[in-house]
């Protein structure tokens, strides 16, 4: 099963910007936990984010309650 990835969303746009411009982003998840980092690529089930150290960790866009620039 393929699933793409809707370009035609605001919310894909706007993430596709904080990964060009490289945003510090905070994510608020529906754990209650904060993840801040910087997002390096998404697709339709997950957004890949690297924290301080570089690590990458993949966050569920079902997890997400939201996100928002780090400022």
């Amino acid at each position: 099963m393929s699933v793409e990835l809707d370009t035609a969303l605001p919310s894909v746009r706007i993430i596709g910007g904080y990964i060009r411009e490289k945003k510090d982003i905070e994510f608020q998840l529906t754990t209650n936990e904060k993840l801040t980092g910087q997002i390096r690529w998404q697709d339709p089930l997950y957004i890949g984010v690297a924290d301080a150290a570089g690590k990458i960790v993949l966050v569920s866009r079902h997890a997400i309650a939201y996100l928002h620039e780090k400022a």
